[in-house]
């Protein structure tokens, strides 16, 4: 009795273990959702690059032209709203950028979720992953497109010392 009590068990174990639902595939959207982490390091770490680039400049480069008489008072009081301006430029691109980026990972985790619960992947499910995928292209297009307005943000500074340092080198 004891013979049949075990092999009952274990009979009624090995059946639940096969009976259990599949684990349905979500490397797929694992991927896009890589795809937004990654796109979220980029934009962040152009923003901090950015930032720590006009946060150098204004300390150092300013400090040194004015000690040597090449940017008098107002050019010095322009180069700092210009500063500023860019500054708060690039947090606003930063900003539109992460929100966006974060929106369409809400979305895809969400999905994930969904999947995971009904154990399937819908024809419906099927089309909206490839919605995202093309939503993730554009995003891509914009990501990169808000790191080149950070960048000419940065240029402009640069433009602007280069500008006073050429018309400083005239007046000596």
């Amino acid at each position: 009795m004891r013979l049949f009590g075990m092999f009952l068990f274990s009979f009624l174990f090995l059946m639940s273990i096969s009976c259990s639902p599949e684990r349905v595939d979500t490397k797929e959207i694992d991927r896009l959702i890589s795809k937004t982490d990654s796109l979220m390091k980029s934009v962040t770490k152009y923003n901090i690059q950015f930032l720590d680039s006009i946060y150098a400049i204004s300390g150092k480069e300013l400090k040194n032209t004015i000690s040597q008489g090449r940017i008098n008072i107002k050019d010095s009081i322009f180069f700092y709203n210009l500063l500023n301006e860019s500054t708060k430029r690039i947090k606003n691109i930063y900003q539109y950028s992460h929100k966006e980026i974060l929106f369409t990972r809400d979305i895809l985790v969400s999905l994930k979720e969904e999947i995971i619960e009904t154990g399937e992947l819908t024809p419906s499910m099927k089309d909206e992953i490839n919605n995202e995928k093309e939503i993730l292209k554009l995003l891509k297009t914009r990501t990169d497109s808000s790191i080149v307005l950070m960048n000419e943000s940065i240029d402009e500074i640069y433009k602007f010392l280069g500008d006073t340092f050429i018309l400083a080198s005239h007046k000596n």
